[in-house]
C-alpha cells in the first residue's frame, strides 16, 4: 500500500479511499441515470485557513481526476 504524507492531496493505492472509489464508480457505471455529484475535500483543523482551503481543493480535484 502507498501511504500518502497527511497534507497530500493523492490518493493513496490500496487504501481505503482508493476501495471508496472503486465502488463509487461501480455504482455511477451501473446507474447512468446518476448525472450530478458533489465532490468535497477536507481536512483537519492543523494548519493555516489559506493551505487547508488549498489543500481541500486539491483533495476534490484528486477525486474528480480519479474519477475521470
Amino acid at each position: 500500500m502507498d501511504r500518502c504524507s497527511p497534507n497530500s492531496a493523492k490518493i493513496a493505492t490500496g487504501s481505503e479511499s482508493t476501495r471508496a472509489l472503486e465502488e463509487l464508480a461501480r455504482v455511477l457505471r451501473e446507474n447512468p441515470s446518476i448525472t450530478k455529484l458533489r465532490i468535497e475535500g477536507h481536512t483537519d483543523d492543523r494548519g493555516g485557513l489559506k493551505s487547508n482551503q488549498k489543500l481541500s481543493q486539491d483533495r476534490a480535484k484528486s477525486v474528480v481526476k480519479w474519477l475521470v
